[in-house]
């Protein structure tokens, strides 16, 4: 079976975590992420990848290379991968974990993903960024339309500190699960 699963959170929510339960649920999965240009572009800098960082750079090349350039290349890698594992008879999975923006909600939608969010109060989140040593950084564009995006996931989970690693496990498990199917 061959599923693509994308995540929406704020910073420090849960996303990457659950990206990386659902990976394991699967014999094959690939994490795609509309922000891998950044990523690889900071690492080839030699710049540390610290949230300020990304997002200077990710404003400086909205700005000469348009609005949709991070869109347009996380696409272009969903697609290609895509042929690739449609091939496959195995258990395989695209995760996106950092989807922001409302176009980016449109393009995965488009791209065929089964969306979750998990939604986490702001005093969970800013301990988390603190405890890993992460800038706390609410006012940037990249988490102001987040809030609006939740609510239009197939699966939403509610953080409001009760939720455990295991919880956490479990809900994916079963909303993999539940989504497998539907198929």
């Amino acid at each position: 079976m061959y599923m693509k699963i994308a995540i929406i959170g704020e910073q420090c929510s849960g996303k990457t975590t659950a990206a990386e339960f659902i990976a394991e649920l699967f014999q094959v999965h690939y994490i795609h992420k509309f922000a891998d240009p950044i990523y690889c572009s900071l690492s080839c800098l030699g710049k540390d990848k610290k949230r300020g960082y990304m997002h200077d750079f990710s404003d400086v090349a909205k700005k000469h290379f348009g609005k949709h350039i991070f869109a347009e290349s996380f696409e272009r890698s969903v697609t290609t991968r895509d042929r690739v594992l449609k091939s496959q008879i195995n258990l395989s999975v695209i995760i996106c974990d950092d989807v922001r923006y409302l176009y980016e909600l449109e393009l995965v939608r488009k791209l065929g993903f089964k969306v979750m969010s998990i939604d986490t109060s702001t005093e969970i989140r800013k301990e988390r960024a603190d405890k890993l040593g992460l800038d706390f950084i609410e006012d940037h564009s990249s988490e102001v339309e987040i809030q609006d995006l939740i609510w239009h996931a197939d699966s939403v989970l509610l953080d409001r500190g009760e939720v455990t690693l295991d919880l956490l496990k479990e809900h994916c498990q079963k909303t993999v699960e539940n989504w497998q199917k539907e198929k």
